[in-house]
């Protein structure tokens, strides 16, 4: 994981004091070093799962045979757990009005942002490809390939599932850097550590995230 922030870093760096032109390129270099930097990373996580695992990348929950099944199931769970989301959003948006005035607006996440304000496509296009393929593919290996994996095996009760669930998805929220959306994350990040004790594979977490992503950039450039 040290190669995916020194990476980044370097793509931060040269983009912010080594290249001048337009934001829009600057962006998308940016994004390109994130891209690189995640994939590098996945590598890494992929190659001490097919060492360490039992039956290697299988035992991890990666077999490809599971695709469709786990596609179509991304598709049902994520819109069973939709109106919870949408529920626990209006409230968390309700308490944070009285808490910080009624003009309080829950921020929009810095991505969605930078799709929405952009004006060119190719800018756009390594924003979405970043959101949609690279980070849920890399947090859904870690967050609950490792971690939820980790927990679950430490655990020495009969609810060591539930637990690591829950503290996955809490670790998962936390790691966004806006609070207000951390409720809604973590019902997501619920949703996506059942989906893989339910199943067992790691593709059903990955295509709710990558589905998740989707429909939000989506909707946003719709707006």
């Amino acid at each position: 994981m040290a190669s995916y922030g020194i990476i980044a870093f370097v793509g931060f760096f040269t983009s912010k004091f080594f290249y001048t032109g337009p934001l829009w390129k600057i962006e998308i270099i940016d994004y390109a070093f994130n891209s690189l930097a995640g994939i590098i990373a996945i590598l890494i996580i992929l190659i001490f799962s097919y060492i360490f695992f039992a039956r290697g990348l299988k035992g991890f929950g990666l077999n490809i045979k599971t695709l469709h099944k786990d596609l179509l199931a991304a598709f049902v769970n994520l819109l069973a757990v939709w109106p919870i989301m949408l529920v626990v959003l209006i409230l968390t948006a309700f308490f944070a009005k009285i808490i910080n005035g009624s003009d309080y607006q829950i921020q929009k996440h810095e991505e969605l942002v930078s799709i929405s304000e952009n004006t060119v496509i190719w800018a756009k296009i390594a924003i979405a490809l970043a959101a949609i393929i690279v980070t849920p593919v890399l947090e859904e290996l870690l967050f609950r390939g490792l971690l939820q994996t980790t927990f679950r095996s430490a655990l020495r009760t009969k609810y060591a599932a539930w637990i690591a669930i829950a503290l996955t998805a809490m670790l998962f929220a936390m790691m966004h850097s806006i609070p207000a959306h951390w409720p809604t994350l973590f019902v997501l990040g619920a949703c996506m550590g059942y989906s893989y004790e339910k199943s067992g594979s790691l593709f059903r977490p990955i295509f709710i995230h990558a589905i998740f992503n989707a429909t939000s950039i989506i909707g946003v450039l719709i707006q």
